[in-house]
């Protein structure tokens, strides 16, 4: 399978356009700059067992969203015929696949500290119940509110 992280010039193309991405959002001044933001990153294979190591490869999929179109874009057009890659940007460009990244991305962020502490081998089961209350509140409050938000971000 040919991917963006499988060839080191597709690699260090895609953290260049990353890189070059981030900059064009600091000047326009949608992000800002400060330690620890920012930072570079790549795609990982998420864990089987760990929810969180799916929270993680999605947020990084988001982060370099533009970066990886540009990538496949070039290798499709580097190729000649059908290739992965158009396939692959038609589904990343398709409504349905940015949908259900964002809503993805929400809940786990909803869920996230709760699965760290219920991963604690200290568990306080005090804490996780009250967070286990907290999570049930936020997706109620989601479910009932906050799909305009999440239909914008699409």
């Amino acid at each position: 399978m040919n991917t963006p992280s499988s060839s080191c010039k597709r690699r260090d193309a895609l953290r260049e356009k990353h890189h070059q991405h981030i900059l064009d959002m600091l000047e326009r001044g949608e992000i800002s700059s400060g330690r620890g933001l920012n930072q570079e990153t790549s795609l990982t294979r998420p864990g089987d067992t760990r929810w969180g190591s799916h929270y993680v490869t999605l947020l990084r999929v988001h982060q370099i969203w533009f970066g990886t179109l540009d990538i496949l874009r070039e290798v499709n057009d580097e190729s000649r015929g059908l290739t992965q890659a158009a396939g692959w940007i038609e589904k990343m460009e398709d409504y349905k696949f940015v949908f259900i990244l964002k809503l993805m991305i929400k809940l786990l962020a909803i869920t996230e500290e709760l699965s760290q502490v219920l991963q604690k081998k200290d568990l306080n089961i005090m804490h996780a119940m009250e967070l286990v209350s907290d999570v049930k509140d936020w997706l109620a409050s989601m479910r009932e509110s906050g799909w305009d938000n999440l239909f914008h971000g699409v």
